[in-house]
């Protein structure tokens, strides 16, 4: 695989000159094929616990991510290409920035030609490139999808398939390959009231190394005086590891007013295994699978959103989510110097809630289809019985996308 290797020197001058190229070749090919759809975004916000960490050490920093994203739609075969590149700095830890890029296709086979039921398969190949200093987080990801929609004169029946294969190539005790299945319920009733029920199943699995001992014995001579010596012969094998969970959700959803609507859902996840070597870190890296991996953990998991259409485009979102974990193996560090965990198994309770304000300016023109403007506020609280997982953050910060 090839090795990407980028110094801490011309870091930044490299990721402008890819910027600016990339750019110039997307109003380019707007131009002259005039068949894609491109929009070109950047967000950034402020983060006084950027890297989730102890009270006591938390630090503050500024994110910035530029997104560039192309897709293309084949009239014929109705077969639509992209592709995402995502750039995140960081302002006071400039080492840690990294870029992902994904690239994919998908298309919509439609039961017949007024019908709302369908299929619809997919797959991506994404890539991250960190830094030389944190080059042990690159991947590869290659995955793909199938899901169907299902109109039926009573409910409205939804499901699917996806695999994925991540790949660290520079340390494949990460490396995994995950599976999920989910089959969803949808009814709505003349009150404007939507009941949804959903139920999945996830599997993943990824190399790792187990050990295990033999004790035997050699015998020396023969009858009554011989002799008899106890080996131990450890041996270190590379095996599959796995680990499976259901995942159940309830929704309400209420449309209380023609430009307003609200949610409430309740979701719980259970672990079919009684234990999984996986264990989190306690860094953040701006990856929720390798800090938070939801197969680490059974929960019960309630949230809530509230939607309003404002005058002239403008779009509020109220939301929070409350979740309480149970981690299936992960030890409690009850202080910075447990190092034996006698805090014991890992329980955590996080609260989040966010509010969410964009507007956007519809303009039509050769140039630019539409720009979106938001600001938003989140705040995370997660109290634990384990010290290096007990923080608060709180975020502020805005955007701005061009659609062209």
């Amino acid at each position: 695989m090839t090795q990407f290797l980028i110094t801490k020197s011309n870091w930044k001058i490299k990721m402008i000159s890819v910027r600016c190229l990339l750019i110039s070749n997307l109003i380019l090919l707007n131009i002259v094929l005039g068949q894609f759809s491109n929009f070109v975004s950047l967000n950034t916000y402020n983060d006084d616990n950027l890297f989730r960490t102890p009270d006591s050490i938390k630090g503050q920093d500024v994110l910035s991510t530029f997104t560039l994203g192309l897709s293309y739609q084949d009239s014929e075969s109705k077969i639509q290409l992209h592709n995402t590149t995502n750039l995140m700095t960081y302002q006071n830890n400039s080492i840690r920035n990294f870029l992902i890029n994904n690239v994919g296709l998908n298309k919509s086979i439609s039961f017949n030609k007024n019908s709302t039921s369908n299929i619809n398969l997919g797959g991506n190949w994404s890539l991250r490139v960190n830094q030389d200093d944190y080059n042990y987080y690159n991947y590869s990801q290659l995955s793909g999808y199938a899901n169907f929609q299902l109109l039926t004169d009573i409910i409205l029946i939804k499901g699917g398939y996806s695999y994925r294969w991540r790949n660290y190539p520079n340390w494949t005790d990460l490396s995994n390959y995950l599976h999920n299945a989910h089959i969803q319920l949808n009814k709505s009733f003349s009150t404007r009231t939507t009941i949804i029920a959903e139920a999945g199943f996830g599997n993943k699995s990824f190399m790792g190394q187990d050990s295990f001992t033999t004790i035997g014995s050699t015998g020396h001579g023969h009858g009554r005086w011989a002799s008899n010596t106890a080996t131990a012969i450890t041996n270190t094998v590379s095996e599959q590891l796995n680990t499976s969970q259901v995942n159940i959700v309830l929704r309400l959803t209420q449309s209380i007013h023609e430009k307003a609507g609200i949610y409430l859902q309740y979701r719980k996840q259970i672990s079919i295994d009684d234990s999984t070597n996986y264990r989190n870190f306690d860094d953040y890296y701006q990856d929720d699978e390798l800090f938070d991996d939801p197969f680490t953990y059974e929960s019960d998991s309630y949230s809530s959103q509230l939607t309003l259409m404002l005058p002239k485009a403008t779009k509020l979102l109220i939301g929070g989510t409350f979740s309480s974990k149970n981690y299936i193996s992960e030890l409690a560090y009850s202080t910075a110097d447990d190092s034996v965990g006698i805090g014991g198994l890992r329980l955590d309770d996080q609260t989040n809630y966010f509010i969410d304000l964009s507007k956007t300016f519809n303009i039509n023109k050769d140039w630019v289809n539409s720009i979106k403007l938001n600001l938003y506020y989140s705040n995370t609280i997660n109290e634990t019985n384990s010290y290096w997982y007990n923080y608060k953050n709180t975020s502020l910060g805005g955007g701005i996308q061009w659609s062209f």
